[in-house]
């Protein structure tokens, strides 16, 4: 293992990482061989090969596409830690993709930079670097860009070699596809997609397949935003959005529920909107057959706080009014532009929507009509299952009722 004083560590800037100043703080920390970067200096030293050099980009940087892409191109790499506004607890890496074996958050603090160079410099030549790269053709598929990725799993953008439909490919990563158990749950995760072949309202899974021991799947590229991005961009949404949302996603959740599966995960990440209007979900990567609705702490754990039914802790069974609480949650935070309770932390998170009541959303927004606190706040996030909405045909019913509550 090399000592702090034999790595060069590289840093490249941007808007969220002043270079100088993070050179400073880690020479003071025993790393005297860091050194700010150019962006010409940058794209010349990532083209061979760095064995004692470790990279630090702002992930910011307007250039760090095209850097990343003469990474892909080379085998012997250096290295590569991103500053991100990623959620780093989420989007860890379990190897190298888009080059990157490493996250910190912005603002960047030196001493998380540390941690990490540390870990990488113990790691050295332990990494696995046969992940695929943008311009590489696997299967019918050519990788043209990188959309994401998480612990387990990297999605990419691909072409097909036949028509012209940009389309998303999600591979796990190989320490995944090495796991039974990961695997098993991503193959369960298609399996459900598959039920709803040919339903518009739930993005389609188009192929599978494997590639160097990465499994992977391709879907439908939805071109839009997923709902998350419209609240972050507009603050909140219009009444046109908001009841295009309200009768798209009802409509797919009254699709899902038919087909006896409960999604388990709905939230406003996984419900997009298409530049055409189209409302699509995704994400069922947690979903359930209904005859599987006891769920260990582990499981439920692993949701999102801010959309969880209040049975979940208290009993940790599910059931498809576990999926219209998330809906009338995910509602609520599209309407009111805040989620119906904020904490500090999950825990107090989740005991707010086990003992609390959310603010009426006409106290949010004056404008909002009463019929909307009436199915969203009094019906869809009641605390009992037995006083929402008996299915997503009757909250598709009520809102064909309320054509006239518009705001």
């Amino acid at each position: 293992m090399k000592s702090r004083a034999e790595v060069q560590v590289e840093i490249l800037g941007g808007p969220n990482v002043y270079a100088p100043n993070l050179c400073g703080e880690l020479m003071r920390l025993g790393y005297s061989r860091a050194r700010p970067l150019t962006v010409p200096q940058t794209m010349e030293i990532v083209k061979g090969p760095r064995p004692d050099s470790i990279l630090v980009i702002d992930a910011q940087n307007s250039d760090v596409e095209a850097i990343c892409r003469e990474l892909h191109g080379n085998p012997n790499a250096m290295p590569l830690i991103l500053a991100t506004t990623y959620d780093v607890d989420t989007c860890k890496p379990a190897g190298r993709v888009a080059q990157a074996d490493d996250l910190v958050s912005v603002p960047v603090v030196a001493e998380e930079v540390l941690a990490r160079l540390d870990i990488l410099t113990s790691q050295a030549g332990e990494r696995d670097l046969r992940l695929p790269r943008c311009g590489e053709h696997i299967d019918q598929y050519t990788i043209t860009g990188t959309i994401a990725w998480a612990e387990d799993s990297y999605v990419f953008k691909v072409h097909p070699d036949i028509g012209d439909k940009i389309q998303v490919m999600k591979m796990l990563s190989q320490e995944a596809s090495r796991d039974e158990n990961l695997v098993h749950h991503f193959d369960r995760e298609l399996q459900m997609m598959d039920d709803f072949r040919g339903n518009d309202r739930i993005v389609q899974v188009l192929a599978r397949g494997e590639f160097a021991g990465h499994a992977y799947c391709v879907m439908e590229y939805v071109d839009g935003s997923d709902v998350s991005h419209i609240i972050a961009n507009r603050g909140r949404g219009n009444y046109d959005t908001v009841a295009n949302v309200a009768c798209g996603l009802a409509e797919a959740l009254n699709a899902v529920h038919a087909a006896e599966i409960i999604h388990r995960n709905i939230k406003s990440e996984k419900v997009f909107v298409t530049k055409d209007g189209a409302v699509k979900l995704a994400g069922f990567g947690m979903a359930l057959r209904s005859h599987e609705s006891r769920l260990t702490e582990m499981d439920w754990a692993t949701g999102m706080p801010r959309y969880t039914a209040p049975e979940i802790p208290m009993s940790g069974t599910v059931t498809a009014a576990t999926d219209t609480y998330s809906y009338g949650a995910t509602l609520y935070h599209l309407i009111a532009g805040r989620s119906p309770f904020e904490a500090d932390n999950p825990s107090d998170m989740i005991r707010a929507h086990m003992t609390q009541a959310p603010m009426a959303l006409s106290e949010c927004r004056p404008e909002v009509p009463q019929d909307w606190d009436e199915l969203v706040v009094n019906r869809c996030l009641a605390k009992d299952p037995e006083n929402r909405p008996a299915s997503m045909a009757e909250v598709l019913h009520l809102l064909d009722s309320m054509a006239d509550a518009r705001f």
